[in-house]
């Protein structure tokens, strides 16, 4: 702790300097002197150290190893950091730079360059910017506002691993003449402006597992030529302007895929039900909120991996299939804003180990379905379920933190067996018709429940007085 002393830095024969993981050390970086080729290494991340970089930093002519991440430091960087020819890899990240990056054509052995979760600004300076550094394998300029186009001399890097520009203001990605990015397996440009068609270029990329382009303003249609990507493991294309309908032929093909989110587009027509169910790919992870929907798809009943499904605000009728509950693997649910109705049958030994349950604004009818709310959140409000709460519902819940059957057609009274729902946080029966008395013995709950809503009931008799803080 304290203030570091600077003329540590000044010690012409030091060659690696290590203070990372100091939270209470302050300093700055002083001015170097004139040509030092003694240091190698400098290490202050997560430390207080402040202030701006001096431009005497481009005096350190040997230094390969820069980690100033998760620090104080401010103001622009200097061009003449960039000119260090030894700079091997270089960690600026989650400090408080502004202005443009300086032109990076002069580090040509740098290989990791993460200068993320900044204030930098502005275009990146030419289209060129990239060509020389033939040993980049790792870049992420994310969380900055960076504005412009994406150079397209970016992917012909030939060693090039993983792209990180997520959450800037890029508002094109230039088609390159040639790509040699082989080995790009991760690419993450989510988060920006960009606009129009996915560029045909990204199809090349035949290592990629990851794509992330969700939250953008694409209006291209997903064709067909999206099987060239058969590495792909995650694939999100949520919240653009895609449209028509989807190949889902296609996407069948894509055997390695587990993660896929198409949630929050314009797709006109989802047609799923014709797809060979032993071609597609057994996925962990499907997002289709905000898609057309008007029927489950029809391959989901084979989908025995699938932990998280999401067919929300859709338009799907009708009953919610006996399947889904049998899907062994599947700990989250969330098929809340449709119009299903009822339950298929029967509803006996299925599988109790539950997450997430989101059934809300629908129109379900009959009694609440317990077995279902042994799941740690579960949401059953704004529907039609009617009768009594089922007087054991408690002895469903030993995980159970989130319940609410708000906005239904309950009455009866409220079961004792709540109150053995230990871990219980927030409990919602309100606008229902439930009579009689508050059980007193809810206020034990008092170590771990903050959100009790009982309002526009039929309660009556004493509110008990012992209500915790």
């Amino acid at each position: 702790m304290g203030t570091f002393p600077p003329e540590i830095f000044r010690i012409t024969t030091l060659s690696h300097i290590d203070i990372s993981g100091n939270e209470d050390l302050h300093g700055s970086l002083p001015d170097f002197p004139l040509m030092n080729g003694s240091f190698h290494t400098i290490r202050v991340s997560r430390t207080n150290f402040s202030g701006g970089l001096p431009l005497s930093i481009g005096n350190m002519v040997n230094l390969s190893s820069l980690d100033l991440s998760y620090c104080n430091f401010s103001g622009t960087i200097p061009a003449t950091l960039f000119q260090l020819r030894e700079l091997n890899d270089m960690d600026l990240s989650h400090n408080n730079f502004i202005g443009a990056i300086p032109s990076l054509s002069k580090a040509k052995k740098l290989t990791y360059l993460d200068l993320s979760a900044n204030g930098l600004s502005g275009p990146i300076s030419s289209s060129d910017q990239f060509e020389e550094m033939k040993s980049l394998y790792y870049i992420d300029l994310s969380y900055n506002s960076i504005s412009g186009s994406i150079p397209s001399s970016l992917f012909m890097i030939p060693s090039l691993n993983i792209v990180v520009l997520s959450n800037n203001l890029f508002s094109k990605l230039k088609e390159p003449i040639h790509v040699f990015s082989d080995q790009l397996y991760w690419l993450d440009l989510s988060c920006n402006n960009l606009s129009g068609s996915i560029p045909s270029f990204i199809f090349q990329l035949r290592g990629l597992s990851y794509l992330d382009l969700h939250n953008n303003k694409l209006s291209w249609r997903i064709t067909p030529s999206i099987i060239q990507l058969s590495n792909l493991v995650i694939l999100d294309l949520s919240s653009n302007k895609l449209s028509g309908p989807l190949p889902i032929d296609a996407l069948a093909q894509l055997e390695n895929l587990s993660q896929l989110d198409l949630s929050f587009n314009k797709i006109d027509d989802v047609n799923v039900t014709h797809v060979v169910n032993s071609i597609f790919p057994q996925l962990v992870s499907l997002d289709l909120a905000y898609c057309n929907l008007k029927t489950f798809p029809g391959f989901l009943k084979y989908q025995s991996g699938l932990h998280y499904l999401n067919v929300s605000n859709n338009q799907i009728q009708g009953i919610i299939p006996n399947w889904i509950w049998r899907l062994g693997n599947l700990f989250n649910l969330d098929v809340s804003h449709n119009f299903l109705t009822n339950f298929e049958g029967p509803l006996q030994n299925l599988t109790d180990e539950w997450n997430i349950i989101w059934l809300q604004f629908n129109q379900l009818q009959g009694p609440i379905p317990v077995f279902l709310v042994s799941a740690a959140a579960v949401d059953f409000s704004n529907n039609n379920f009617s009768g009594v709460i089922p007087t054991d519902i408690g002895n469903y819940m030993s995980i159970t933190s989130y319940l609410s059957l708000a906005n239904n057609n309950l009455d009866g009274t409220i079961p004792h067996s709540l109150c053995d729902a230990s871990v219980l946080q927030v409990l919602d029966l309100s606008r229902n018709k439930i009579s009689g008395e508050v059980p007193h013995c809810l206020m034990k709950l008092g170590k771990n429940l903050g959100v009790l809503d009982l309002g526009s009931n039929k309660l009556t008799g004493h509110i008990p007085d012992s209500f915790p803080s």
